[in-house]
């Protein structure tokens, strides 16, 4: 696992991220080998001036020498003998050379010190920028901000997802751990460390990606994709398939999920108990069906798009929406959404108007063929049929006319008398005796066009209120018979 520091969110779970490396060794190295540089060329040029002492003593004591040995000959031949003890003098000379010496080569040391204290701040100098680079959270968090921990599949650089936010990302340091790079270790350490990388990969595995091939309930069948090791080439997979493996994620678990998925599975050390924690990339929503709006109906339409056209859909591209009756038996109408200019998500394919009562005419009677009938004369009487399935409903009469081309055409509701309720049997609740119908002139139109005039009686159901729901990517609930 890793440390990354998110720069910007692009909505959906996707992120700029900046990898943090763990460069703390290296840095105190820097400083601490910096300090030593500033230390030792303090002291170097505190030694120069103690070298350029000792060389005087040195010069001194030379010059004190060969004054010693000019006299020392001349006493020879002039005396045959001299008193003077060239030894002691020359046992000077060696002292104080001796004294210089060892000055010099402190200074020597401290400037190979120094050499390869300025190689390795250079060295940590080179090392590069790091790495930004965008990535996908592995579950639908859009909120994630400062530093959060990522999985790197196959256990070092190369894929990079970040781990599941739902119920935090907070990086820490004993449990999660960072990316070092290799100048910022030890050589003793680095070796080490990439001798054992495939075997750790391998037994000791953290995170793969997979395939889920089925779901049953909140598990599934996975297949990993195959993962080998920068060093040797060595394939790390432990084995290439898995069942039964749990899925947890969000508040969902296995609902967010379909077969084919790509998957981000969690090992934690333990090549037996893998389990799915998100998604590889483009996480999807985790939600139930969210009420957005309930309308009580009263009349024949519902206006739609005028009402909910504007709505914004807080979830993003996979949401989806319908329509339902008041039992939530039937939809209506249904759809996506779509994404608006300004970024946010609306509802799209949004009727104008959604048609929600089903009507049925169930009696007809035609009374007059031309206009030489008189006003009042009695044609007939409704006997309308039960009809159970609109128990609850409306009824309702309609003037009507059969055109010339044998067309009907509904006419407008029959007011007063002409309405009423339809009782639990399916019964058209009417006033006792039946209603008649007659015939009726008043405020008609003429003949034209028309062959037949007469009265109709229609059924209209009742559904009560109708709901408009969001839903996500997981599969709306059964809907009842």
């Amino acid at each position: 696992m890793g440390k990354a520091r998110v720069l910007e969110a692009h909505g959906e779970g996707r992120y700029t991220i900046e990898i943090i490396e763990a460069r703390e060794r290296a840095e105190f190295a820097k400083q601490e080998a910096e300090e030593r540089i500033q230390t030792l060329e303090v002291a170097n040029t505190a030694l120069g001036q103690r070298i350029a002492s000792a060389q005087a003593t040195v010069n001194r004591a030379a010059a004190e020498q060969d004054a010693a040995i000019n006299q020392y000959q001349q006493e020879i031949a002039e005396q045959g003998q001299s008193s003077i003890n060239l030894d002691i003098f020359a046992r000077g000379l060696l002292e104080v050379a001796s004294q210089r010496d060892v000055l010099q080569l402190e200074r020597r040391t401290n400037q190979m010190r120094i050499a390869a204290d300025k190689a390795l701040v250079a060295r940590i100098n080179s090392l590069p920028p790091l790495r930004q680079m965008q990535a996908w959270c592995a579950d639908y968090t859009e909120d994630l901000s400062g530093e959060v921990v990522t999985a790197e599949v196959p256990g070092e650089i190369g894929n990079v997802i970040i781990k599941p936010g739902f119920e935090g990302n907070a990086w820490s340091a004993a449990a999660d751990g960072a990316i070092q790079p290799t100048l910022a270790s030890t050589p003793a350490a680095t070796f080490y460390n990439l001798a054992m990388l495939p075997g750790c990969q391998k037994w000791r595995p953290t995170f793969r990606t997979a395939t889920i091939t089925s779901l049953d309930g909140d598990t599934c069948s996975i297949t990993l994709d195959a993962a080998t090791s920068s060093q040797q080439g060595l394939g790390v997979n432990a084995q290439s398939s898995y069942s039964n493996v749990p899925i947890l994620y969000m508040d969902c678990n296995a609902s967010a999920f379909e077969e084919g998925d790509r998957v981000l599975v969690a090992f934690a050390g333990n090549v037996e108990g893998p389990t799915v924690v998100g998604f590889e990339k483009e996480p999807k929503v985790c939600c139930t069906p969210e009420v957005l709006a309930i309308y009580s109906n009263e009349g024949a339409l519902w206006q739609v798009q005028s009402l909910f056209g504007d709505l914004v859909i807080p979830g993003g591209a996979a949401s989806e929406w319908r329509i339902t009756d008041e039992s939530g038996s039937e939809t209506v109408y249904s759809g996506g959404v779509i994404k608006a200019p300004d970024g946010s998500f609306r509802l799209d394919g949004l009727p104008d108007e959604a048609d929600v009562i089903r009507r049925e005419v169930v009696t007809e009677l035609f009374y007059s063929d031309d206009s030489s009938k008189s006003e009042g004369e009695v044609m007939g009487s409704l006997s309308p049929p039960a009809r159970p399935g609109f128990a609850g409903g409306r009824w309702y009469v309609s003037s009507d006319i059969i055109d010339t081309n044998g067309t009907v055409q509904r006419g407008t509701a029959w007011p007063a008398w002409g309405q009423g309720s339809i009782d639990a049997s399916g019964n058209p609740v009417m006033s006792d005796p039946l209603p008649v119908l007659e015939v009726g002139y008043d405020e008609e139109s003429g003949w034209e066009g028309i062959a037949q005039k007469g009265r109709s009686i229609t059924y209209m159901e009742s559904r009560g209120s109708l709901i408009l729901e969001k839903g996500c990517n997981g599969e709306w609930p059964e809907e009842t018979e």
